[in-house]
């Protein structure tokens, strides 16, 4: 789900520039084309109740778990069909436009509607999907009790629609939106205010500065988004905080993320100590032993040692720039003569910088699609697209390696790191097996197959395998903490190395 909010929210950023490639104009005024974009996702979401309806029908009346399997496969595919219809509102359509035209360009108001479709369409289907996943929560309560397991009350279907939203939404859209909307904000006051007064830079700078505050303080805005509460006072969070002591990672709060029983999950949020959470949710605590916990809590705890977060920032910096400025060299030799390489590398978004004044209502080509004439360029599209896929995948894989790392150190602190006599100790057993086990329950209770993979984090078979691989190697030598220091050594040469490269072709240029 979070490549999809990904890729809507990095289509919506290219919004100007995608509604000149469309190849086939589409003669329809501009309230024909709200009218489409409002209409499309009631058809979806028509469709997808209705599949929807026989799955649960089938799995009511058989106990199919096939009908189980295909309902996902249904979910899955419909989330894909909500990104399809929005690249084609902003292409085809050029919604984000038309809602210009029809709204004027208040700050963040059109970039919310343009995205309101695909979002809607991804709320029906959990609206939907509720009967399904309330048959699957009701038939656990059996094992719950036989187990001595919490019983929680079982969502109501709003209530389940929004704990989906905060989880899936929340998490990537909303802070996309505050950045989008700081972008915004910093253009208008630097046209309206400094234009030609105070060097381009100062632009930048400021636009930098914003972004970085919202990073930096995004898990506060997290805490309030998704239901949280502080671990109760205990042997558990003194074992948990001990551990946090022993690898000298600052830990403001532990925090117990409550679902109502429905999620297994954990997760660490912030840079800084004094602003970095870890949160571990209902179902994990009541569900797995104390060992598992701490096989968790290390996990998450070795994504902070380890610096992941900052170095994955690099590394997508690094993967950005190279396929950006590779691009846009490819577009400069392939397109028109007078195409500019430097064009595409200016921080300052394209969108940004056709803001108007706020509540200005847009006139001229914004509030009507461009003419025929200005269509069918493919080169830059296909360059873009390309750039696109490669970034995916490369960071896809890179991530899946720094999550491989994290489940290492829940080993490597499980095995004891250092014996006493200030030897390495080995990976035993007993550790990689802790890990192992909480991977199982993870996809056990979430109802996720170990096969099935997953962009940033790999299949959860991918990571046992790997793990068992762990058995007996000193903790000072595994080979993923080598190939992380290539990987980052790498992606630090890469991303200056670019920055660099943008900054003399903007010079030369």
């Amino acid at each position: 789900m979070q490549i999809i909010t990904l890729l809507m929210v990095a289509t919506l950023y290219l919004s100007g520039e995608a509604a000149d490639w469309w190849p086939w104009p589409l003669d329809l005024t501009l309230n024909q084309r709200l009218l489409a974009a409002l209409l499309a996702p009631v058809v979806v979401i028509a469709f997808a109740s209705a599949a929807l309806r026989w799955c649960r029908r089938r799995m009511d009346h058989r106990g199919s778990r096939q009908a189980l399997l295909l309902a996902d496969r249904l979910m899955n595919a419909t989330m894909w069909i909500a990104l399809a219809l929005h690249v084609f509102n902003i292409a085809a359509l050029d919604l984000h436009g038309c809602i210009r035209a029809r709204l004027g360009d208040w700050v963040l108001v059109d970039e919310a509607m343009t995205l309101l479709p695909p979002a809607a369409i991804i709320l029906g289907a959990w609206w939907a999907y509720y009967p399904i996943n309330r048959r699957m929560r009701e038939a656990a309560l059996i094992r719950h009790l036989d187990t001595g397991r919490p019983i929680y009350p079982v969502w109501t279907r709003p209530e389940y629609v929004l704990s989906q939203a905060r989880l899936h939404l929340g998490l990537v859209l909303l802070p996309a939106l505050l950045i989008m909307g700081w972008a915004e904000g910093v253009e208008f006051a630097w046209r309206l205010w400094a234009e030609g007064s105070a060097p381009s830079w100062l632009r930048n700078a400021a636009l930098g500065a914003g972004i970085g505050m919202i990073f930096l303080f995004a898990p506060l805005l997290m805490m309030r988004i998704w239901d949280t509460a502080p671990l109760p006072p205990g042997e558990l969070r003194d074992r948990l905080e001990r551990l946090c002591a022993a690898h000298r990672v600052p830990v403001r709060r532990l925090l117990v993320w409550n679902t109502h029983g429905g999620m297994i999950n954990g997760a660490v949020m912030g840079l800084l100590g004094p602003l970095r959470y870890v949160l571990l949710t209902d179902a994990l605590l009541d569900a797995m032993t104390s060992t598992q916990i701490e096989a968790v809590m290390a996990h998450e705890i070795g994504h902070a040692r380890r610096h992941h977060l900052p170095w994955l920032a690099i590394c997508l910096v690094a993967i950005l720039s190279a396929t950006a400025l590779g691009g846009s060299l490819l577009f400069s030799a392939l397109g028109p003569e007078s195409a500019d390489p430097a064009a595409h590398l200016d921080i300052v978004p394209a969108w940004a910088a056709r803001v108007e004044p706020l509540g200005r209502p847009i006139t001229g080509p914004m509030a009507l699609p461009p003419p025929p004439a200005a269509r069918g360029n493919w080169i830059e599209p296909a360059a873009l697209l390309t750039t696109l896929l490669i970034t995916l995948t490369a960071f896809g894989w890179t991530s899946r390696r720094f999550e491989r790392q994290a489940d290492t150190f829940a080993a490597q602190h499980l095995s004891g790191m250092t014996r006493d006599d200030g030897e390495q100790a080995a990976i035993t057993p007993q550790a990689a097996h802790a890990m192992i086990d909480a991977l199982q329950v993870v996809a056990d209770l979430n109802h996720i197959p170990v096969q099935r993979r997953s962009w940033r984090h790999g299949s959860i078979r991918w990571r046992q395998d790997y793990l068992r691989t762990l058995i007996g190697r000193r903790c000072d030598d595994v080979p993923i903490d080598r190939h992380l220091k290539v990987i980052q050594a790498a992606a630090a040469v890469t991303a200056a190395g670019c920055i660099a490269a943008a900054w003399w072709l903007d010079g030369f240029t």
